[in-house]
Order: C-alpha cells, then sequence, then structure tokens
C-alpha cells in the first residue's frame, strides 16, 4: 500500500519506485476516495516491459478517474517494478491517492488488496494485525512485504 500525504500539498514533485523483486507482474489498484485537480494535479506509471524492454507509461491519471476505481480494472504492470510520478500545481488540492500493488498470481489468489482497500475497522485492524506477523526470512535478513503484503504468498 502506498499513500500520498492526505491532502497533497501545493506544488508537489513527488518520484517514487515501487518494487516487488523476482514478480512476474504487478497489479496496481486506487482506493476508491483517491482524488485529485483533474488535469491539473496528475499522476503517471511508468517500467520496462519485462517482453519488450521498451518503457511504458499510463496516465496521466488525475480527477477520480484512477485504475481499479468505478468499474475500472486494476492495470496490469508487466514488470516487477515501477515508477510513480506525481506532480501538483499551486492551486487546487485535494484528498490524494492510495494505491495497493500485489504480484501477479493465478485468480482470486490474494484477497489481502480487497481487505486493504476496505474502510471498515474491523478490516484495517486485520490488515494491520497481518501485516505485523507476515515477514520473510530470507538468510537472517527480513524482508518487510509493505508493498502488496501478499506477495509471494501462494505463489
Amino acid at each position: 500500500m502506498h499513500d500520498s500525504p492526505h491532502p497533497y500539498p501545493d506544488n508537489a514533485e513527488l518520484r517514487e519506485t515501487l518494487s516487488v523483486p523476482g514478480a512476474e507482474g504487478l497489479y496496481v489498484a486506487f482506493h476508491p476516495n483517491s482524488h485529485t485537480e483533474r488535469g491539473h494535479d496528475v499522476l503517471s506509471l511508468s517500467w520496462e516491459d519485462r517482453a519488450s524492454g521498451l518503457r511504458r507509461r499510463e496516465g496521466p491519471f488525475s480527477g477520480t478517474a484512477f485504475p481499479g476505481t468505478r468499474q475500472k480494472p486494476p492495470l496490469k504492470v508487466e514488470a516487477d517494478s515501477f515508477e510513480l510520478h506525481f506532480r501538483s500545481d499551486a492551486d487546487t488540492h485535494f484528498w490524494g491517492y492510495r494505491l495497493v500493488a500485489w504480484a501477479a498470481g493465478p485468480s482470486g489468489w490474494c484477497r489481502l488488496a480487497e481487505l486493504m482497500m476496505d474502510e471498515s475497522k474491523g478490516c484495517e485492524r486485520l490488515v494491520r494485525r497481518l501485516v505485523a506477523r507476515v515477514r520473510v526470512r530470507v538468510g537472517g535478513i527480513g524482508l518487510g512485504l509493505g508493498l502488496g503484503l501478499g506477495l509471494g504468498l501462494g505463489s
């Protein structure tokens, strides 16, 4: 899960790389409350396509038109990482965005992302408890699963 500040600041220029090393691909869905100033405060995602090696870009997204909201399907990223770029102007600002990314797997394999998008306090507590318990130990190194949270589980 990844959030912008709520509300996001004026004149923001945010670039972040989100990755899940080794994933075949990623799905990205935004929270239904995601809202930016339409046409002025924009978000785009870019990545190097695994199959073609070409740089792909999706967006700009703004207003309330984000993947995974309002009957739009989640965005499929054919890579194990992507760069998020968000830019806002000096004028109006809104709530911002929240996204969840998870590794591609068999249909329905990970419902945790859906729980993370739920607004109820019960789901929020459940997700926080699961996140606190989900740790993968590899060679004595603890890896927190902050992005997508179910990554690698069940695949």
